[in-house]
């Protein structure tokens, strides 16, 4: 079985006896079950390596693997745990770090909820446009830029007409774009 991760030290690689973050592999190791580490590449950059890393755990699909000790995928932002089911504990904490204290929470005046009231209804409309303003929304309308998939050739009128294709959020495509990147796979 193997694992794939990324490490950075202020020593050469080979010398560093750090192994992994997988809490698989660390309580294998706590068993006395013995890994080998290959360093499959150095880079210059933390960005360069997490790429790399993101690209091979697309490629090998280490989160659904049965060849490797990966229980997730590695992200721009972090980690992607699709598929894998949360336990109630797990929920538990989720839903408490959602929640904000009654001692830390604001007390909003019947005034102040009246007002973030009008302000959600309709999403905006009939709110007040200067004609400045006006004129900057008619003068962009139908320039959105255009999206062309490297991979499939496949082009988009705008990022969020290839988010909806690719069924990701909203900012994913652009993120893509802006730091070069996959989306859903994709280049």
């Amino acid at each position: 079985m193997h694992y794939i991760g990324k490490r950075s030290c202020d020593c050469h690689p080979a010398l560093d006896k750090y192994m992994s973050s997988s809490k698989v592999v660390k309580q294998l190791v706590k068993e006395g079950i013995v890994f080998y580490k290959q360093i499959l590449k150095i880079h210059n950059t933390k960005e360069e390596c997490t790429q790399h890393e993101i690209d091979l755990h697309e490629a090998m699909d280490v989160a659904k693997s049965d060849r490797f000790y990966n229980k997730c995928k590695q992200t721009s932002t972090g980690f992607d745990r699709t598929g894998i089911p949360l336990t109630e504990k797990h929920k538990q904490k989720i839903g408490n770090a959602n929640r904000c204290p009654k001692s830390k929470s604001r007390k909003l005046s019947e005034e102040h909820k009246q007002k973030i009231r009008n302000a959600n209804r309709g999403h905006g409309k009939g709110r007040k446009l200067s004609e400045e303003h006006k004129q900057k929304i008619s003068k962009n309308h139908g320039k959105a830029r255009k999206v062309i998939c490297i991979e499939t050739k496949h082009i988009f009128n705008s990022d969020s007409e290839a988010c909806r294709y690719l069924n990701c959020a909203i900012g994913s495509v652009s993120s893509a774009i802006k730091y070069n990147h996959r989306c859903k796979g994709y280049y």
